[in-house]
């Protein structure tokens, strides 16, 4: 990773722009052009370094659900099940820890029930036996910003 794919990740982890030529705004920003922006991220993107950009939204003013969820994998099925995890919109965000419950991720969705569902389809997808369900009861202001 060079300077300016570092220049650029630290940037839009802070604020994305909301405008109609949001690349061009953090070129102007950064000293760069939009095209050279739109390219770093679309290359990271690609390399995995940027899973989603989106916003956050308040869940409870919009009535959703929210839960953690840890997964108990095999070793060998982790990068499988991880996949599989990757493949609903509604997670958030996922991680690995050196635990028997070693895959936990976080799940938004409109109700406790969907988020139940998508469970149960993770676990049907991924063969998983054990997962712990624990769904949020107080919300806490979190800035997860990674400096690189």
């Amino acid at each position: 990773m060079n300077q300016t794919d570092k220049k650029i990740l630290n940037e839009i982890q802070k604020e994305f722009p909301v405008s109609k030529f949001p690349y061009k705004t953090i070129g102007q920003k950064l000293g760069l052009t939009e095209q050279k922006v739109f390219n770093t991220v679309i290359k990271l993107k690609k390399q995995g370094m940027i899973r989603r950009i989106g916003a956050f939204f308040d869940k409870k003013k919009l009535n959703y659900a929210s839960a953690l969820i840890a997964l108990k994998v095999e070793d060998k099925n982790v990068h499988k099940v991880a996949k599989i995890v990757n493949s609903y919109p509604e997670i958030t965000h996922n991680y690995l820890r050196k635990d028997e419950y070693n895959i936990w991720f976080t799940c938004i969705a409109s109700s406790t029930n969907d988020i139940k569902k998508i469970i149960n389809s993770i676990q049907t997808k991924g063969k998983i036996k054990e997962t712990l369900f624990l769904p949020a009861k107080k919300t806490f202001k979190l800035s997860a910003i990674f400096k690189v």
